[in-house]
């Protein structure tokens, strides 16, 4: 195995063993605490995209706007982090739980659909580049 690919794969190796021991906060022993943090995110979610939905004067919509000049956004549930992007004619977005050793995340973008998700458990696979 070529060295430079041994130092990714053991370093994915361990993030992956290391999350896999743990216990996930959202699923189905899942403390009311956590669930209201996890509602807080849908929440934060579904009015980010509602504030999306609302055009500004007349005509049609022109562009999607940054997460900072939107409207009645609620504040991010803490331990939670948005990650948003905008071109202005596409947006989307990421609500990150990092108190989740599963990594549990909300996200959208401007088809409106939320998602809901957590990082996958298996073993990463390295696919060696053909140096042909």
């Amino acid at each position: 195995m070529p060295k430079p690919v041994l130092p990714l794969l053991i370093l994915l190796t361990f993030g992956a063993g290391t999350a896999a021991a743990q216990t996930c906060l959202h699923g189905a022993n899942e403390a009311p605490a956590q669930k209201a943090r996890r509602d807080a995110a849908i929440q934060l979610a579904t009015r980010i995209n509602l504030a999306e939905m609302v055009t500004i004067g007349p005509g049609p919509r022109s562009r999607y706007r940054p997460l900072n000049e939107l409207m009645n956004i609620p504040p991010t549930p803490q331990g939670f982090e948005v990650q948003f992007h905008t071109d202005g004619n596409t947006y989307s977005f990421s609500i990150k739980d990092r108190l989740d050793p599963c990594r549990y995340a909300v996200f959208s973008d401007q088809d409106k659909f939320l998602y809901e998700a957590i990082a996958r458990r298996d073993e990463p696979v390295v696919v060696p580049l053909d140096t042909r």
